[in-house]
């Protein structure tokens, strides 16, 4: 669903490197431009426009759908397709409301089929090692986390646009996710605060947003997200007895790298770009096929929503907000960690 960036650079490549039985059986656009040539590149399958997305379900053609449709779409055609006995494997973030993530998370329990969102740094062999570095006991107690993730935007971008939320639920959900996964537990509560709205590109939404959130045990975790600054991202956790720092940290056409320093180690590790997307779809078709739940649920991908919309609320009142309730999920373990070779050139089609 969806033939943008993300589909065409990550998701439609990584059908060939991916190991689990699993085939492209579709391709679902509003540009028929995009439909015809991408149809003939991958080839006996069906291409179809928006308006035909529900006759395409009901045919018994798809399993299943990857939803990389811009942010305030998700919700709909995720809805549509749960409630047409198809599996769901949907772009971050799962919605861009609280009412709109409950309402997919009630769908998806009371339809039995699976709904895991594509939170691919879940499955990153780097990853999942640096946050078992920073959580070993000779780490001593976690106290920090910090991060950045800047990525600036030109104007006419969809991420400007005041439906989608903007750079918080776009760059900032990286932050949070990843915050969530060092401290294993949820935020108590939030402190944020927007900057840059209001002139130029940034009319809708924000420049950049920060946030500070308190742990369970006083521990704290902070974030900036920009949609106007040099484009990198990072994250620090910050332990007793050790540092441990991934720069960058959420790409996945670059390769991620971990540093370790303690008072008696520093050691960097490098790890080769790779195709995350693979790595969530052999484990999307694993799990359709064996009848456990996906990890990262939908229930994962409401909790950030909580999470975000609280952050946003925060920065708009300039009061601090508690968080309650928030869905638990399982958490990654180096376990689910895949490493595929990495996508070639891609010709884009615009």
């Amino acid at each position: 669903m969806g033939l943008g960036d993300i589909a065409q650079r990550a998701v439609l490549p990584a059908f060939a490197h991916a190991r689990a039985r699993a085939s492209l059986a579709a391709l679902v656009s509003g540009e028929p431009k995009k439909r015809g040539v991408l149809g003939r590149r991958f080839k006996d399958v069906i291409t179809c426009g928006y308006d035909d997305y529900d006759d395409l379900l009901a045919s018994g053609s798809v399993d299943a759908v990857y939803i990389a449709l811009p942010n305030q779409m998700h919700r709909d055609f995720a809805l549509r397709a749960l409630n047409a006995n198809v599996h769901v494997l949907c772009e971050k973030p799962l919605a861009t409301t609280v009412a709109d993530a409950r309402e997919l998370t009630r769908a998806a329990e009371r339809s039995g089929n699976q709904f895991m969102v594509a939170y691919r740094l879940h499955f990153d062999p780097a990853t999942l090692r640096a946050i078992d570095l920073a959580r070993d006991r000779r780490a001593g107690d976690l106290r920090i986390f910090a991060s950045v993730f800047s990525s600036p935007v030109e104007r006419g971008d969809i991420r400007l646009e005041r439906k989608g939320r903007g750079g918080l639920f776009d760059l900032g959900i990286y932050c949070v996710n990843a915050a969530r996964m060092v401290f294993r537990s949820e935020p108590l509560e939030v402190v944020a605060m927007h900057a840059g709205q209001g002139t130029g590109r940034f009319r809708e939404v924000p420049e950049m947003t920060a946030a500070l959130l308190r742990y369970p045990g006083d521990r704290l975790a902070m974030f900036v997200c920009s949609l106007n600054a040099f484009r990198g991202s990072s994250w620090t956790a910050v332990a007793m007895k050790r540092l441990v720092r991934m720069e960058p940290a959420y790409s996945y056409h670059d390769p991620l790298v971990v540093h370790l320093r303690s008072d008696t180690v520093t050691r960097t590790n490098r790890y080769a770009i790779h195709d995350q997307f693979a790595a969530e779809l052999d484990h999307f078709v694993a799990r359709i096929r064996s009848g456990r739940k996906t990890e990262p649920s939908v229930r994962e991908g409401e909790a950030d929503i909580h999470i975000l919309d609280a952050i946003d609320r925060s920065a708009r009142s300039g009061r601090r907000v508690r968080l309650r309730r928030i869905p638990r999920d399982a958490h990654p373990t180096r376990r689910e960690a895949k490493s595929h070779p990495a996508v070639g050139t891609v010709r884009m089609v615009k």
